[in-house]
């Protein structure tokens, strides 16, 4: 049986946006073993004060956290360099919260 060989992804600089310690260390981890570079950050300040000051390539919202939510965070963006792709995900769904992500 020949191994299933996984192709490469382009290595990519990414900030996970979570108001869970828990889910950016997962979701921090992950991304690391596959061999990208990550930083995490806890609110929607943090997350702008990062995007401000470093380029990246990807932005992972949480989309319900206090105050602020990741929705928000793409409008109010001070990007430095290129637009970073959105993904927005999160634990509680409702048809009000799909609605604003479209």
């Amino acid at each position: 049986m020949t191994p299933v060989r996984r192709k490469r992804m382009t290595h990519l600089k990414i900030l996970v946006l979570d108001d869970e310690q828990l889910v950016q260390w997962y979701l921090g981890r992950a991304l690391k073993m596959d061999g990208h570079e990550v930083m995490t950050a806890g609110n929607v300040q943090d997350a702008s004060a990062k995007l401000s000051s470093e380029e990246v390539d990807v932005l992972v919202a949480d989309l319900k956290m206090p105050g602020e939510t990741g929705t928000e965070l793409p409008g109010k963006m001070d990007i430095r360099g290129k637009k970073p792709k959105v993904i927005v995900c999160s634990a509680f769904v409702t048809a009000d919260i799909i609605d604003k992500a479209y």
